[in-house]
């Protein structure tokens, strides 16, 4: 998740939000078979439907499945805690240039 959302920084494929910040990824945690996914529902410029963003992340492969929601959500929100560091340091390094 952590590579995803820094590709999209490195790229400037984030989407920019009122405040300037950058958006690189938006978390769906949805119920899978044998527990919860977290996928990414920021792709391509576009917020995806938290369905889309599951089947997408399924055929990708790649994103951990957790053992139930709680853990998915505390996982979701130490990777926003984060990615809002590196977006932070990012901004403030492009305001430099």
């Amino acid at each position: 998740m952590i590579q995803y959302h820094r590709r999209n920084l490195d790229a400037g494929t984030y989407l920019t939000n009122p405040d300037g910040s950058p958006t690189t990824f938006k978390g769906a945690v949805m119920g899978v078979d044998n527990g919860a996914m977290l996928s990414p529902r920021y792709r391509d410029g576009v917020i995806l439907e938290p369905s889309t963003a599951q089947r997408l992340a399924a055929r990708a492969g790649g994103f951990p499945v957790y053992k139930d929601d709680a853990t998915a959500l505390a996982r979701e929100q130490y990777l926003h805690n984060v990615m809002e560091a590196d977006s932070k340091a990012f901004m403030k390094l492009k305001k430099r240039k």
